[in-house]
């Protein structure tokens, strides 16, 4: 997260199973759990301060894992392909 803050990057994506929600009066960033409650991993991000949370994006947050696998498996595999050729 340091390295965010440190360069002209605005945010970072994380793979981890986590979301969040902005308060649209002050901004504040709140820590959800994940829908997939097996893989939800909010447990290790409860430490992060608001600064890190303004920078921190959760894009698989609101999938469980099967959509995840469903979803990115065959983009994974063909770009796999592409990459033999």
């Amino acid at each position: 997260m340091r390295h965010v803050t440190h360069t002209t990057h605005t945010a970072i994506a994380s793979g981890h199973y986590a979301q969040q929600r902005i308060n649209e009066h002050d901004g504040s960033a709140q820590l959800i759990m994940s829908p997939d409650r097996i893989k939800d991993q909010t447990y290790f991000l409860c430490n992060m301060d608001q600064r890190q949370m303004s920078h921190a994006r959760f894009p698989l947050g609101g999938l469980d894992k099967s959509e995840v696998r469903a979803t990115l498996l065959p983009v994974i595999m063909c770009a796999s392909c592409r990459a033999c050729e």
